[in-house]
């Protein structure tokens, strides 16, 4: 076949090419040139015209296609590693105006072949989602968003970031050993349900109780001494399925340097970047924690032990843990959260009494599905897992937990300190009207008196009543303090339990009566008691009390030996307390309500009633007041008995006459 050449370009005179802008969608544009009409289609895609054969337009190049301009409106202020992260911005073309349906495209510079894409809204906004790279460790990247649209030409927007690996956590919980074996072996198994992974290591030493009682939890093994566990993930949810690391035999686990020991262990075999440390166990508020009762006598680790022991493990504080929990009854006071501020973040512990089964260690699976959450999250997130597990599994108890920020608690401490001086020094009727507040403070615990109460309750009580501008404005800054230091609290009203509106996440110390500080021995070791003027203000409080009581109308008259046991089934322990008092009145026919309550050795409320009586001058009224512990209600410990006198037939906090306590007892269930 022949082959002819291309025919010559026809000519053209005069011929200029002029750029037409561009709108949003491509357009055709036909325009007449003498007897031609010519439309050119550049290779970009920009329409050009032949037009104006006399000569009087302009010719333009490719090189002044308008430009685009592109501008970032958020984005991290740095990247986390395997997470979904959002970039958002705007571009506009050569008239300002929002180009829409611009392609966006992001790359790293140091990591080829990872980019995000996205295209501009009608509006010329844009969001580009984008999964952040997996780093094993901490790196600078920078990375580059690049627009283009046919007829422009591009614009970009570099930066660098830095891209955080995940961090790891080492999360350690001391089980010490008691009654409670039966709920720690459940948690434990809670705790296989997520096991141990790349980001996070659940450390557990469990000291299991060894105990004749038919509450002692024979599974697994009925080993009874204490191991430690790197918990791994387990779903057989009725037995231990981790390995123990180390059997430590049988030890006292209320030693704090047991505490010490476990946590040092942890922390140099399982390193990270951030630790928490939960205790697990029976907890008395500034009493202490983590009983131990397989020993002869049961023993304790005190407020004053436990603060000396996170000084070690922190090294003074130059290591503070992340997170300081307490799973555990009672925990949450100012004393407790005063003596551990320096070691630690976030506060993690309960006001009022927990259930056995305590709380809900599913909620650790959070740290491996989102790894950046920070210790205030994950805290937070125990708060509402234990919550909701809570109301599900016993709806009739009242629940509270809550997240004090550590940080915040020394300027509330000075504040508190502030305002106890200045009701000391406005004398005898502030003093007076602080007895009558914490007469109506919301107690922790059931029964006619709680050796501890709600402090925001407290001071917003004595603000209420004080009549002194300066107590008023001190306790206004204790409430200011109070509401910074906490985190997050939440609160669940049992059907028939103890009130919670009015608790707000942190108690305070402050007994009726001066012998119940007093024969508090530990009370005074407290860095609170110590750099406060607290107790100077309690025991001032009393003596307030003792005068008014001195004209007292009726009050107690206790035996020579007014606290007994006995044996009443046979089999040689003691299962049975018994309290006599007598009651005696100065004056004829007065209406006398008699209050009774039980509690353990934790100050966990047990039990109580009550009676109404009439009592005459001329005669003193003897009662002996027994107590049996049943399977359903308690379990072999030690117990004690609180009786309380009110004129009238109600218990009234401001007509209380007298009070009295029995000692301590062992009692078998």
């Amino acid at each position: 076949m022949e082959e002819y050449p291309d025919p010559p370009d026809a000519p053209v005179e005069s011929v200029k090419i002029k750029k037409m802008p561009l709108s949003r969608k491509p357009i055709v544009v036909m325009a007449s040139v003498g007897i031609m009409a010519v439309l050119l289609m550049a290779s970009v895609g920009i329409i050009l015209l032949v037009d104006d054969p006399d000569g009087s337009g302009t010719v333009f190049d490719e090189g002044d296609q308008g430009k685009l301009e592109l501008g970032i409106d958020s984005v991290p202020g740095e990247l986390l590693s395997g997470t979904e992260q959002s970039i958002t911005g705007h571009v506009i073309d050569e008239y300002g105006l929002g180009a829409g349906e611009a392609s966006i495209i992001l790359e790293f510079k140091d990591l080829p072949g990872i980019s995000f894409r996205t295209v501009t809204r009608s509006d010329g906004f844009f969001d580009l989602t984008l999964w952040a790279p997996e780093v094993d460790d901490d790196i600078n990247v920078t990375f580059t968003l690049t627009t283009t649209m046919v007829g422009h030409d591009s614009g970009s927007v570099s930066m660098t970031r830095l891209l955080r690996a995940p961090p790891t956590w080492t999360f350690m919980v001391y089980m010490s050993d008691c009654d409670l074996e039966a709920w720690a072996l459940a948690d434990l198994n809670e705790m296989e349900e997520i096991g141990s992974s790349e980001h996070l290591n659940i450390l557990v030493q469990l000291d299991r109780w060894e105990s004749l009682s038919p509450t002692d939890d024979r599974s697994d093994g009925n080993w009874t001494t204490a191991r430690r566990f790197l918990v791994q993930k387990d779903l057989d949810p009725l037995s231990i399925g981790s390995p123990d690391l180390e059997d430590l035999g049988e030890i006292n686990s209320a030693d704090p340097n047991e505490l010490v020991d476990f946590a040092l262990w942890a922390m140099e075999e399982y390193p990270a970047d951030k630790y928490a440390l939960i205790l697990w166990n029976h907890g008395s508020g500034i009493d202490g924690i983590c009983w131990e009762q397989s020993q002869e006598e049961e023993d304790v680790i005190t407020i004053n032990e436990l603060g000396r022991s996170l000084d070690i493990i922190t090294d003074g504080g130059d290591r503070p843990l992340d997170l300081i929990g307490f799973d555990a009854c009672l925990m949450s006071t100012i004393e407790v959260a005063y003596e551990i501020f320096p070691f630690g973040r976030y506060m993690l512990g309960s006001e009022i009494t927990e259930p056995n089964f305590g709380w809900d260690y599913g909620v650790l699976g959070d740290l491996n599905s989102n790894p950046f959450k920070d210790e205030r999250e994950i805290a937070g997130s125990i708060c509402e897992a234990y919550l909701e597990q809570s109301t599900m599994l016993s709806p009739g108890r009242s629940m509270s937990l809550g997240v004090v920020d550590l940080s915040v608690v020394p300027r509330l401490v000075e504040d508190l300190d502030l305002l106890s001086n200045t009701i000391n020094s406005a004398g005898s009727k502030e003093i007076y009207n602080m007895r009558i507040a914490r007469k109506y403070t919301q107690p922790i615990s059931e029964g006619h008196s709680s050796d501890a109460v709600d402090l925001k309750d407290y001071v917003e009580n004595i603000l209420e009543l004080s009549e002194s501008d300066q107590v008023k404005e001190d306790s206004r800054r204790v409430l200011d303090s109070f509401d910074l230091a906490i985190e997050y609290f939440a609160a669940v009203q049992g059907l028939s339990d103890i009130e919670t509106a009015g608790l707000n996440g942190i108690s305070i110390y402050s007994p009726d009566f001066r012998d119940v500080l007093e024969s508090n021995e530990d009370y005074s070791d407290l860095k609170f008691v110590s750099d406060t003027s607290w107790m100077e203000t309690l025991l001032e409080s009393y003596e307030s009390l003792e005068m008014e009581m001195a004209e007292r109308v009726v009050s107690f008259d206790l035996d020579i030996n007014p606290c007994r046991v006995k044996d009443t089934d046979g089999d040689l322990l003691p299962d049975r307390m018994e309290f006599s008092f007598g009651i005696e009145s100065t004056s004829d026919d007065t209406e006398v309500f008699l209050g009774l309550n039980i509690y353990n050795l934790r100050g966990d409320y047990i039990n109580s009633t009550w009676l109404t009586l009439v009592a005459n001058s001329t005669e003193k009224k003897s009662f002996t007041v027994s107590y049996i512990p049943t399977e359903e209600n308690a379990e072999s410990g030690m117990y004690r008995i609180v009786a309380y006198l009110c004129l009238g037939n109600d218990f009234d906090p401001l007509k209380l006459q007298d009070y009295a306590r029995s000692g301590f007892r062992w009692l078998e269930v």
